[in-house]
């Protein structure tokens, strides 16, 4: 598998001269649960006012898989707190955190193998402790002039919170809403500013449209990056059956897949095939302390007719 990587320059040029019509399209290896067991998911947030709750989820697109929330405490002012996910299986997450008048702050491409994740001990200071921006009263995902408004109104400042017209005002949960709210609204890192978005590593979960002609033969490399264990991980490829046939999922070595089982030769076995969609597992150990960048298999295409054809690599 490796010897065949190093040589796919030379390998796509000779198919190049092959394949009439060919399309390369690069995608990035996605992560699907595969004969695995859960693991703990644990980190942390800064954040203002602990007295409101605080909402972690782990997505899928849109699709919520996971959600754990940090409870409402008492106390006041800008605090630390760990949050934990006791029992996720291993795939590739988009994590999001919110919370009231906070900006959301979102972690792109967790990827989660067959061990415990403590992204607090991330050498990123973004990820080992997640510092949410604090000010955005009026819930549009901005700390601008908006909000100060809000904060500005007679009806709000220098009163209790509880003899307010909007109580998110009192920013740090203290129960008055003061300058303290003000300064913190007008910090640098939360002034005019949005919401917050973090990459963890470069897997990506794209989807993409390939415009195809009838009869022609595509060539689709999934390719991984800041990958340090493969383990029980698995790759979903789905597409449109209508449009395009699946001919190869180990190119040059492999044929039409047909049926679940190892495939000979290549560390890469077929776990689930549908008429649209093909789960793999791959079995190519990374030494410890390494990191994967790049192509992990080659997928072949026919095209049936003539039509823009979505991928989609889970």
């Amino acid at each position: 598998m490796k010897r065949r990587i190093g040589l796919l320059t030379t390998f796509i040029l000779l198919l190049l001269l092959m394949l009439q019509p060919i399309g390369i399209i690069t995608l990035s290896a996605g992560v699907e649960t595969a004969n695995t067991v859960a693991v703990k998911l644990t980190g942390a947030v800064r954040s203002y006012n602990p007295k409101n709750e605080t909402t972690i989820r782990l997505m899928r697109g849109n699709t919520e898989m996971y959600k754990t929330v940090i409870a409402e405490t008492t106390g006041s002012g800008p605090l630390e707190q760990p949050f934990t996910f006791d029992s996720v299986m291993p795939g590739i997450y988009t994590l999001v955190v919110s919370k009231p008048c906070h900006t959301v702050y979102t972690v792109h491409a967790v990827a989660i193998g067959n061990v415990d994740l403590d992204l607090t001990q991330d050498s990123r200071p973004e990820i080992s402790m997640m510092k949410l921006r604090c000010g955005d009263i009026n819930g549009d995902g901005l700390i601008n002039d908006v909000d100060l408004t809000f904060l500005w109104m007679l009806s709000n400042y220098n009163r209790a919170k509880n003899n307010v017209t909007h109580p998110l005002c009192d920013l740090n949960g203290d129960g008055m809403i003061n300058d303290m709210d003000l300064t913190i609204l007008w910090m640098a890192q939360n002034y005019n500013r949005g919401a917050i978005e973090i990459q963890y590593s470069d897997v990506a979960i794209p989807t993409i449209e390939l415009a195809v002609s009838h009869g022609g033969e595509y060539l689709v490399p999934i390719s991984a990056s800041n990958i340090t264990d493969f383990t029980g991980m698995a790759v979903t490829v789905t597409y449109d059956p209508k449009l395009l046939r699946l001919m190869n999922v180990a190119e040059q070595i492999y044929d039409v897949p047909t049926a679940v089982g190892a495939i000979p030769g290549t560390g890469i076995t077929i776990e689930d095939i549908t008429p649209d969609s093909i789960t793999l597992t791959f079995d190519n150990p990374i030494p410890q302390g390494k990191k994967w960048n790049g192509v992990i298999t080659i997928f072949r295409f026919k095209a049936l007719a003539t039509g823009t054809a979505t991928i989609s690599v889970w």
